[in-house]
């Protein structure tokens, strides 16, 4: 119930560059942890999953570390508002949003992997994730938002974290394949 809340009231939000604003303002000091987290650079090739509607990560890192950026996201209407709203930030040329669910190879090439907290089946996503070519980050729900969110397969090992100041999420972990 709180994920299909989430993704309305993002997709309400993309109508307009106030709302874009307000949705992608507290998550700059999120991902400026997660881009030295894992120490992204400008010659880095981000593929984020579960992008959503306002795709406030891939807006962050593009602008603060300016490393090119995949989107994917399950939710089809997701990513046509996304791409929309990349249109009107003028970003479009700089992100891509694909339709895709993260549970097949996408046969992309990228350095840094990063895992939205909402993203489920999470166990099939991370087992498509290429370890061998890049560095992982998955968002770590509360404990008392557990029971909302998948929980991390014994398949991956914690490398880091670094604390976070969410509603419903503490920690960006660097994750490994065990």
């Amino acid at each position: 119930m709180i994920k299909e809340a989430i993704r309305v009231m993002e997709k309400f939000m993309s109508y307009s560059r106030f709302g874009i604003y307000l949705y992608c303002r507290p998550y700059k000091k999120i991902v400026e942890n997660e881009i030295r987290l894992v120490d992204i650079k400008d010659t880095d090739v981000v593929f984020l999953i579960g992008s959503g509607a306002i795709p406030f990560t891939a807006i962050w890192i593009m602008r603060l570390s300016e490393a090119r950026v995949i989107c994917v996201d399950s939710d089809l209407k997701a990513v046509k508002r996304s791409r929309k709203v990349l249109k009107k930030l003028r970003l479009d040329e700089k992100i891509t949003v694909k339709h895709h669910d993260g549970r097949t190879d996408l046969d992309i090439l990228y350095s840094v992997c990063i895992i939205a907290l909402q993203v489920s089946p999470l166990a099939e996503v991370i087992d498509q994730v290429r370890f061998d070519q890049s560095r992982v980050i998955v968002r770590l729900p509360k404990v008392s938002y557990a029971k909302h969110y998948d929980v991390l397969p014994n398949s991956v090992k914690i490398r880091e974290v670094i604390g976070q100041e969410m509603k419903a999420f503490d920690r960006s972990a660097w994750i490994e394949k065990v």
